[in-house]
């Protein structure tokens, strides 16, 4: 970079230059501090939040998951014990059903060898 003294001739002065990078040095010295005292900091505080609302969602999801298992199995619960319930119903009805035939095929062999003595007298 060409530094210009003050009567315009483009001629480097050393003066001029030392003090620029003094002051470039200095705002660099002042930045850094403002980005380790204000930046930095912000940045570790608000990366910790972060990191507390991510465990938080993190145990929330796995609570609503345990749920939704809870609230799964005892719909299958439901669903198996109805399904058990009918099934049940349905083997008295049938056993119902068979006693019922069984009488009637009592009966009916005693109409038939009722008929049967009947014929053969």
């Amino acid at each position: 970079m060409e530094l210009e003294n003050e009567d315009g001739t483009g001629q480097k002065e050393p003066n001029d230059a030392k003090a620029m990078k003094k002051e470039l040095n200095d705002r660099f010295r002042e930045l850094d501090t403002f980005l380790n005292k204000r930046v930095l900091p912000s940045i570790g505080s608000l990366a910790e939040e972060m990191g507390g609302r991510l465990e938080t969602l993190e145990q929330t999801s796995a609570d609503l998951s345990k749920a939704l298992k809870r609230e799964q199995q005892a719909k299958f619960n439901k669903m198996r014990d109805d399904i058990l319930r009918e099934n049940l119903v349905m083997v008295e009805r049938t056993e119902s059903v068979e006693t019922s035939l069984h009488a009637d095929m009592l009966e009916q062999k005693k109409q038939v060898n009722s008929l049967r003595k009947d014929v053969t007298d």
